[in-house]
């Protein structure tokens, strides 16, 4: 049974990979008004209407889901500190089982895949400590295409 805490990093992941932020859709709408080249204006309508598909169908909108990482600042007063790990891993699992996230992650040396995008040290999990109690998670599905070149 998943508990609150799964169930809202798993809602987290899901909107991360299926929905633009409002204001990048904004920043490409203007820069789309403004653009002249016939090539670029072409790409930024296919990326808002990939955009628009993947948040109208809740899927995701790049094929690259790349590598699950976190950053989670938490109060030090914070009640379930010891569950977030366990939360986080199977929210991913779950995201990676019904397809919103994609099976990218695989054992450095033996190169074996769990299809799960979990493992030693995965997903990546960079904690902050912060006074009070309160837990602020963000996700960073990264991809890995922009490092090739």
């Amino acid at each position: 049974m998943a508990t609150a805490l799964e169930d809202a990093i798993y809602g987290l992941i899901v909107r991360a990979v299926t929905s633009l932020p409002k204001d990048t859709g904004r920043a490409i709408r203007a820069a789309l008004r403004n653009e002249t080249s016939p090539l670029a204006r072409v790409q930024m309508k296919a990326i808002l209407e990939n955009a628009e598909l993947a948040c109208s169908k809740k899927i995701p909108m790049c094929q690259d889901t790349g590598t699950p990482i976190f950053y989670v600042s938490v109060g030090h007063s914070y009640a379930h500190r010891d569950e977030i790990g366990d939360a986080v891993r199977s929210a991913v699992e779950r995201a990676t089982r019904e397809g919103f996230l994609r099976p990218n992650i695989v054992n450095p040396i033996t190169r074996k895949n769990t299809n799960t995008n979990t493992g030693n040290r995965v997903p990546i999990i960079n904690y902050e400590l912060a006074g009070g109690n309160g837990l602020e998670i963000t996700f960073f599905p990264k991809g890995a295409g922009s490092e090739n070149m």
